[in-house]
Order: structure tokens, then sequence, then C-alpha cells
């Protein structure tokens, strides 16, 4: 059976790495859904709402993503949703 969506088990502080070519940064993994997951940023967060590009979670590869959703989390940081395109 061929499933469309990623789950996977997230270990302790998961790195997520986000890049389009021209910009990129890297967070901590806060949770996954069926269809994406939610990191903690810092607040220099390059992407916005509606941006694509890739995502590598932990050992994962590398999947197109785009952002669904960026709010405050505190002073220094944001989450943000992430839908990824598989």
């Amino acid at each position: 059976m061929v499933t469309r969506r990623i789950r996977f088990s997230q270990e302790n502080e998961c790195i997520v790495n986000i890049s389009d070519g021209e910009r990129g940064c890297q967070g901590l993994l806060r949770d996954e859904s069926f269809n994406g997951c939610c990191a903690i940023f810092y607040k220099n967060f390059p992407f916005s709402t509606g941006d694509t590009a890739e995502i590598r979670m932990g050992d994962q590869g590398k999947y197109k993503c785009e952002i669904a959703w960026v709010k405050e989390f505190d002073e220094v940081l944001i989450k943000a949703g992430i839908n990824i395109k598989v």
C-alpha cells in the first residue's frame, strides 16, 4: 500500500530545515499532523504565509512545502504551520 502522506516517529528536539534556494532557516519541530507540521523559529523567520520551499525534518528526505500560517509564540520566537506536498 502506498501512502500520500508522511508520518514519522519524531525524536526529541527534531530539527526542521526550510529553504527555497535563496533563503533558509532551522527550527524545532513542535508537532506533526496528517499533512504537515508545526515548528518553532526565531522571529527573523524569512518566510510568509503562502510561500513555497523545501523542508527536511530530522533525517527524512526533502519535501516541497507551503507555509500555511505564522503566529507569534513569545517575544523572541514564532511558530509556523507548514503543509507538506507529497
